[in-house]
């Protein structure tokens, strides 16, 4: 009997199975959509392919039945999902196949759309640089139209009769800058002009320019007709904006500050005329005619009244001008709009409003002159016009009419101080007075001095010196003084001689010396008088020495012996009768020298007298030792008076050395 052996169950369970052919298929699923080249599968794949089964006993008893039916139908179901797999991949083949033959003919497609697109970009290209061509035609079409053309209706309303408005700036100023920029925007839009050259547009610009300036002035000139409007031009903006844009033109400035200038003089002459005769009655100011018999102070209200008229008309062109001021310094619009352009016009404005008082003014003012016929009262208005002459300096240019009118005013005034002057001079010189005994100044030199000391202590007090005319000044009171001591000189010739008539001049010229010394600003006519002084002590006391040496006989001897060095020539006045000589010496001591030291009292300069004398004295002391040095020798004669009592005698210190 046959055993059998018990062998393990090698046969799997359902389940089992069941779940390794879902183990198989999911891993032929996974290799056949998500990894063909998986390490694993394929070495399990190969391994199996590789398997020889020997259909023996010894195999067939090595393994059992079981486990080699399993592995059949493993491996059958192997095959089957490997021939499913194989199927699937072939579909796959196919649809990568149909896949690739859709994607040569989308490639076809899309090369042939790609095509078209490209000829449709370059036509889209092509049309986009001719739509930016011609939106830039337009533009400079538009800009054109914008900045070269004006509107029928603003060409209307620019020369018509309608009133000058915003609008109206707004088209001339247009104007304007298509007329200033002609140049430089006229290239690009060339082709599309109707005018044939840039001359067209610059010659119709300037016509409407010109039209409309031309209303600008007239709508100024109707304006400042009238009286209401001229009152208030400073608070007028109309008006002012009007004469700036005037101002702004070259081909307008001329013609509106002449029509400005001749407003305003007609106005200031009006203003003149009633605060001479009528008066402020908002000020409640008497009429300046009312001061007229008080010529200081009459000419003073007439400077006062212009030097507030100037104020308030140097504010009211400021205020005509402070926009055109403004509109040179933020931006210049020609080579005419400098700062020192506006300046000019300015200064033409003052110059040409203040001509109307100017004439009046300096008529009225030298009526006035004529009427004093006293040097301080003239001189004392010259120092009130050298005050307003200051005081307007400082608010006006230098070479304002005002200023002109004034120095005219001063010089007509100097003219009549030298012609009261003159008078004077000319009826004291018709019938000259006689020199006094004390020989003093006479009594119309000491008026002359007191009037002139009056007039120069005014002026050394002056706040106003550097306004009055300086040159003037010394010119006139040093013709003064030198007339005055040219009729002293016509006075001595015929009444007194020798010496007294130079000591009489010299008191004059000590007078004079005396007030010209007090003040610094005499100094050119003071060193004059100094230097006559001067020649006139020299005169004196070469007088004074010659009647020494007339009266004291030693003129003629001196004379003799001043050329003589030989001895027998010298021995010749041994016979000279010296007893005589020495009586007519001491008569000379005794009276001559005496009544000379007393005329020489009567100089009024203590000094001039002193050194008078003591130089006389040397003089003559040092010839009267010649004398008795080479005489005494040859006559052997000694001479009385030594030279110690001739200096006692002469009123000299002995001790003094000559």
């Amino acid at each position: 009997m046959e055993v059998k052996t018990e062998r393990p169950d090698y046969r799997l369970k359902r389940d089992e199975l069941l779940s390794f052919r879902n183990l198989i298929s999911k891993s032929i699923a996974q290799l056949s959509s998500i990894n063909y080249v998986n390490p694993q599968l394929e070495s399990a794949l190969q391994q199996l392919s590789e398997r020889n089964f020997k259909n023996e006993k010894e195999t067939r008893d090595q393994l059992p039945f079981e486990a080699f039916s399993d592995l059949i139908w493993t491996n059958g179901s192997i095959l089957h999902e490997l021939s499913i797999l194989t199927n699937h991949i072939e579909s796959m083949k196919e649809s990568f196949s149909s896949f690739s033959n859709s994607v040569d003919s989308y490639d076809s497609h899309w090369n042939t759309k790609s095509k078209a697109a490209m000829e449709l970009y370059s036509k889209y290209q092509s049309f986009e640089a001719e739509k930016k061509h011609v939106h830039d035609k337009l533009k400079c079409i538009e800009y054109f139209e914008k900045n070269f053309l004006i509107s029928d209706e603003d060409l209307i309303h620019l020369t018509s009769q309608n009133d000058v408005d915003d609008r109206f700036y707004l088209i001339l100023e247009k104007a304007q800058s298509i007329h200033d920029n002609t140049n430089s925007l006229f290239t690009p839009v060339s082709e599309f002009l109707n005018y044939e050259s840039l001359e067209g547009i610059i010659k119709n610009m300037s016509r409407h320019i010109d039209i409309g300036y031309t209303k600008l002035y007239r709508f100024v000139e109707l304006e400042l007709k009238n009286p209401r409007v001229i009152q208030t031009m400073e608070t007028n903006p109309e008006i002012k904006r009007a004469i700036t844009k005037l101002l702004s033109e070259h081909t307008t400035i001329n013609k509106t500050i002449n029509l400005i200038t001749q407003v305003r003089q007609q106005n200031l002459h009006s203003a003149y005329v009633t605060a001479l005769t009528k008066g402020d009655a908002l000020s409640s100011s008497k009429p300046i005619e009312l001061s007229a018999p008080d010529t200081m102070r009459f000419v003073g209200d007439l400077l006062a009244w212009t030097h507030q008229t100037i104020v308030n008309e140097i504010e009211l062109i400021d205020s005509l001008l402070a926009a055109r001021r403004q509109q040179v310094r933020s931006h210049p619009v020609s080579p005419w709009d400098t700062p020192s352009a506006v300046q000019e016009q300015s200064i033409n404005l003052l110059d040409g409003s203040l001509y109307g008082i100017c004439r009046p003014l300096l008529s009225r003012a030298q009526t006035s002159v004529l009427d004093l016929a006293d040097t301080i009262r003239l001189y004392n208005l010259i120092e009130l016009l050298g005050f307003y002459q200051e005081a307007f300096s400082k608010i006006v240019h230098e070479n304002c009419i005002i200023l002109k009118i004034l120095k005219t005013i001063e010089d007509f005034t100097y003219q009549r101080m030298k012609t009261v002057i003159d008078d004077e001079l000319y009826a004291i010189s018709s019938s000259l007075p006689k020199v006094t005994d004390d020989l003093l100044p006479p009594d119309f030199v000491t008026s002359f001095l007191r009037d002139s000391n009056s007039v120069f202590k005014i002026r050394n007090t002056s706040l106003s010196s550097s306004g009055v005319d300086e040159e003037q000044f010394i010119t006139i009171f040093s013709d003064l003084f030198e007339k005055v001591f040219q009729i002293c000189l016509t006075m001595v010739k015929d009444q007194l001689s020798f010496h007294k008539y130079v000591i009489y001049l010299l008191n004059i010229l000590d007078s004079c010396l005396t007030y010209l010394r007090r003040y610094k600003f005499l100094a050119p006519i003071r060193e004059s008088f100094e230097n006559k002084e001067n020649e006139y002590v020299e005169k004196l006391v070469e007088l004074i020495y010659q009647t020494y040496l007339t009266e004291s006989g030693l003129s003629d001897i001196i004379n003799f012996i001043k050329d003589k060095d030989d001895k027998e020539e010298l021995n010749a006045i041994s016979s000279a009768p010296w007893d005589e000589h020495v009586s007519r010496f001491n008569s000379f001591v005794t009276i001559t020298i005496s009544e000379i030291i007393a005329d020489l009292q009567l100089l009024t300069a203590p000094l001039i007298m002193e050194q008078v004398m003591k130089r006389t004295a040397k003089t003559f002391i040092q010839s009267f030792q010649q004398f008795t040095q080479r005489v005494q020798p040859i006559v052997g004669y000694v001479w009385p008076l030594s030279t110690e009592e001739l200096k006692i005698a002469m009123n000299i210190d002995s001790a003094l050395d000559f």
